[in-house]
Formats: structure tokens, C-alpha cells, sequence
């Protein structure tokens, strides 16, 4: 049996000496160990990291030729994963671990190439949107889906900027990122403001080179737009973009309501005294085209009113997640019972809206 002095010490095996290809077992792989640990070392110099986790891929053949031998031994594959992930723990100062590790790397024996994957960075806070044309994430133009348009300007979307982008643009320069995910406890309309302790979120940076930046600087290049903050911006993890994304919160509304009659303070007040208010909403006309359609069972908990004019009236009131209040205003043509257009028997509409307040902890 032909076997090279590393397969031959690792397989416990006596062999006649042999060197590069024609080891039995692993085909001369085992002599490019070191080689790979350099090419590895080398790969993941670029980008700043705390912890890794080492794997290989190896040909089918080599597996196999070593897995006859092996038997309940250490397989090739392990051997090199050890070697390359110990060595690069030694001269990176870096830990591995396969638990959320900020990249796995791979050695990709066939391509002779180390291929790696970045694990996203998170940053957490809550944003205020002081604009009324602004959505929450980027939006492509419906007519070219993003291509350009005489539709668009030939810009390729329907707004020039974003939230999402607004808070990711100095943290993809400051990370060396490849793009940005944005993660938010619920959205508003394009129209509505987020006011008052803001919106909670979590922006992912995707690929970064760089975990460790200077978050008072990209709090204050997110403000200078005028439109958009970024309050108590901090590095934070996947754990905290899921529990965004997954949580439920009570929301605080400020709204501007127009009437087609003047509404007697009265019934206002009586409203008032109804709250806390089930509604039973079918998904609204104006997202029926994207959304299924469905009766949904919200609740106002608490509702008041001021202002009181022969135009209309500012309403305040705390409602739960996922609450159409335009629709609960105006009814949307009986698609929301009851409506506050049906309780006072005036047809009412929403002229501005405001949230002032996400209720998350």
C-alpha cells in the first residue's frame, strides 16, 4: 500500500513511502495543506471579523479513495478542515466556532480557491420620517419594473429616495458593504410622517468588510438629508432585525380629518366613550392589488378628538398593529365596519396623517 507519511500517521496504516499523487488515499492532497491554510489566511485579511468556521469540498474520488481506507478513522476532509481551521485560528487570533460565525470560509479543492461568505452586520434604532413622499424601502417604477422609463424619468423608480436608503447609504461606505436589508416593526403609508420616538428597525449590511464603525458620524450624515433619523443607532444582530420583524406593537396616530358637513362636538365625544372599538376590516381597495383579500378584526383603543371646526377636526387615537386608519375613517366604501364616517352618518377622510408612537420594548 502506497500512502503519504501525513495519510500514513493519520490512518495508522504501515505503507511504502510515496509522495504527492500517488498516495493511496488522498492523491496528494494532504501535501497541500499548507498552501491552502496561506490562500486562506490571505482570503479573510480583507475583512474585519471576530469569529469563522473552516469547511472543504473536496472531489468525489478522493472521498471515496480515502473513505475505503479510513473506516471509522479521521476522513480526509475532517483532516484538512482541522488543519487549515487551527492554523487559522493561530495566526489570525480569531475564534472558530459554527454557531453564527462572521464568515465561513471553504476550501474549494477542485478550483484551488478559497470561497467565502460574509455574515451579514446589523445596526438597530428607531427612524423618523419627517417627509410625506417617502417610502419606507426603495421603489421600482411599475411600467419598466426598474429598467427606465419616460414613466419614471428614466430613472427606474417611482420616488428618489427611501428610508432604507437613507440610513443605509453611510453604513454600506463605512462597512465596504455589498447592499443593505432594512428591518421594521411595521411601515407607514408613503404620505404618513413617523413622528415622535420614531419607528423601531434594524438595517442589515450585506458582506461587510468592516463591523466596527463610527455610528455618532452615520447618525449625523442620516440627519443631514433633513427628512429622515436615525435615533440611538447601535450595532446589534440577526436576533434583533427577527424580533423586529416579528413583533407586534400599539401605534399613536395624530390625523387632520376633513368633513363634508360639520360634525357636532357631541357625537364626537360619544365616539370617544365607545373606545375600545372592534373593527372588522376587509383588506382595503387601494392595496387589494397586492394583498389578499381577507377581514382582518383590529381594535381603537382609545380615541379623542380636537380642533372641532365646520371643516373638520385633528383626531388622536391608539390603535393596534396592522390598523387601516384612512379606511377607519372613511369605511372604504363599507370595506371597514364600523367606520368613523358611519358612526357620526358624515363622510369623513383623512387630509394629513401622523405616527407619533410604536409601542416596542
Amino acid at each position: 500500500m502506497r500512502l503519504c507519511e501525513s495519510c500514513s500517521a493519520r490512518l495508522g496504516l504501515e505503507s511504502e513511502a510515496s509522495e504527492g499523487s500517488g498516495c493511496e488515499a488522498c492523491m496528494g492532497l494532504s501535501d497541500k495543506f499548507s498552501s491552502y491554510l496561506d490562500m486562506a489566511v490571505k482570503a479573510v485579511s480583507e475583512y474585519e471579523f471576530s469569529t469563522f468556521w473552516l469547511g472543504a469540498f473536496i472531489r468525489k474520488k478522493v472521498i471515496d479513495a480515502d473513505a475505503r481506507l479510513s473506516e471509522n478513522k479521521q476522513g480526509i476532509k475532517k483532516a484538512l478542515e482541522i488543519y487549515v481551521g487551527e492554523g487559522l485560528e493561530k495566526r489570525t487570533g480569531k475564534t472558530a466556532t459554527p454557531v453564527d460565525p462572521d464568515i465561513i470560509a471553504t476550501v474549494d479543492t477542485i478550483n484551488e480557491r478559497i470561497e467565502l461568505r460574509v455574515s451579514s452586520a446589523f445596526f438597530s434604532g428607531r427612524y423618523v420620517k419627517k417627509s410625506r413622499a417617502m417610502p419606507q424601502s426603495k421603489w421600482l417604477c411599475r411600467k419598466c419594473s426598474g429598467r427606465g422609463c419616460k414613466e419614471c424619468g428614466f430613472t427606474g423608480r417611482m420616488y428618489p429616495s427611501s428610508v432604507e436608503e437613507r440610513i443605509a447609504a453611510p453604513l454600506i461606505r463605512m462597512c465596504e458593504g455589498a447592499g443593505s436589508k432594512l428591518h421594521a416593526l411595521g411601515r407607514e403609508d408613503i404620505d404618513v410622517r413617523m413622528l415622535g420616538t420614531g419607528r423601531p428597525f434594524a438595517i442589515e449590511i450585506l458582506s461587510p468588510k468592516r463591523r466596527t464603525v463610527d455610528l455618532a458620524e452615520a447618525s449625523k450624515e442620516i440627519a443631514s438629508s433633513g427628512d429622515v433619523e436615525a435615533l440611538g443607532l447601535a450595532a446589534s444582530g440577526r436576533q434583533e432585525a427577527l424580533r423586529v420583524d416579528t413583533s407586534k406593537a400599539m401605534k399613536r396616530y395624530e390625523a387632520v380629518v376633513s368633513s363634508e358637513a360639520q360634525v357636532e362636538r357631541e357625537k364626537l365625544e360619544a365616539i370617544s366613550g365607545l373606545a375600545p372599538i372592534e373593527l372588522e376590516q376587509r383588506t382595503p381597495n387601494r392595496v387589494a392589488h397586492r394583498r389578499s383579500d381577507i377581514v382582518r378584526v383590529r381594535a381603537v383603543d382609545n380615541i379623542e378628538f380636537t380642533n372641532i371646526s365646520d371643516e373638520g377636526f385633528r383626531m388622536s387615537l391608539l390603535a393596534e398593529h396592522g390598523t387601516y386608519i384612512k379606511e377607519f375613517v372613511s369605511g372604504d366604501d363599507g370595506r371597514t365596519k364600523p367606520s368613523l364616517s358611519q358612526l357620526l352618518g358624515i363622510q369623513c377622510r383623512v387630509a394629513e396623517l401622523d405616527v407619533t408612537d410604536v409601542e416596542f420594548v
